[in-house]
C-alpha cells in the first residue's frame, strides 16, 4: 500500500507540474521579459540554449510521465484507475519507464549545473546574473 501512495503521490506532482510548466510556457510566448544580455555573445548564446533545453527536457520528462503511467495502468490512491491503454505491448512499459527515469535524472543534473553556473557568476564573476534570475 505505501508505494501506491508514492506513486500516486508522484503522478499528482507531475499532472501539477505539468500545467506550471504549460502556464510558464504561455507566459512566457505572450508576456515573457526580456533581459539585457548576461555577457558576450557566446554567454547569450549558451545561456538562451540552456533555457531551450530546460524547457525541452522538462516537457520531454512530463510527456514520457503521461505516457508511464498510461502503459503501466495504474490508480491514484485506490480512487481512480488509469486504463492501460497498451496491453498488447508488453515491452513498451519498461522502454518508456526507463527513458523516463533517464531523462528526469538528466533534467535533475542540468538543473544542478544551471544553479552552479548562477553561483559561479554571481561569487565569481560578481555580476548581476543571478540576481536577475531571482526577479524583483
Amino acid at each position: 500500500m505505501p508505494r501506491l501512495g508514492v506513486r500516486s503521490t508522484q503522478i499528482i506532482l507531475g499532472v501539477k507540474l505539468a500545467v506550471v510548466v504549460t502556464r510558464r510556457i504561455w507566459w512566457r510566448a505572450l508576456h515573457g521579459r526580456r533581459l539585457a544580455r548576461p555577457g558576450p555573445g557566446w554567454v547569450a548564446a549558451a545561456a538562451r540554449a540552456t533555457h531551450g533545453l530546460l524547457y525541452v527536457g522538462l516537457v520531454l520528462v512530463l510527456l514520457l510521465g503521461i505516457a508511464n503511467a498510461w502503459t503501466r495502468g495504474d490508480n491514484l490512491f485506490g480512487l481512480v484507475v488509469i486504463p492501460k491503454l497498451s496491453p498488447g505491448h508488453a515491452q513498451l512499459r519498461p522502454a518508456i519507464e526507463s527513458l523516463h527515469k533517464l531523462l528526469a535524472n538528466g533534467l535533475v543534473i542540468a538543473a544542478g549545473l544551471h544553479a552552479l553556473v548562477a553561483l559561479l557568476h554571481h561569487f565569481w564573476f560578481k555580476d548581476d546574473v543571478l540576481r536577475r534570475m531571482l526577479g524583483r
